[in-house]
C-alpha cells in the first residue's frame, strides 16, 4: 500500500568494452578507429547473446583526470553492428 512506484520486470544486463591507451593520444583518427573496434566487439557479444542494446554510454577519461560522458538511447533497441558503430 502506498503511492510509490513499484518496478516490475527483470534487471537490466550491462555489457561493457574498454580500452586504455598506454600513452596520451592526439591522433583523432586512431582514437576513432579504436572506438569502432570496441563497438564491433560489443555488437558481436550482443548478437551472440541474442540481446539488443537500448542505450549506449560512452565514458572517456582525458589526460589530467578530466572525463566526459555521452549517453544515447537507441530507438528501436538494436544489436546491428553498423548502427552501434555510427553512434
Amino acid at each position: 500500500m502506498g503511492s510509490g512506484v513499484l518496478r516490475t520486470g527483470s534487471s537490466v544486463d550491462r555489457l561493457s568494452e574498454s580500452h586504455v591507451f598506454s600513452r596520451v593520444q592526439s591522433d583523432r583518427e586512431w582514437v576513432r578507429s579504436v572506438l569502432g573496434i570496441l563497438a564491433d566487439r560489443l555488437a558481436v557479444r550482443l548478437q551472440e547473446g541474442k540481446w539488443e542494446a537500448g542505450r549506449l554510454l560512452l565514458r572517456v577519461s582525458y589526460h589530467g583526470e578530466h572525463s566526459g560522458r555521452r549517453s544515447l538511447r537507441l530507438h528501436p533497441p538494436t544489436n546491428a553492428l553498423d548502427v552501434l558503430r555510427e553512434r
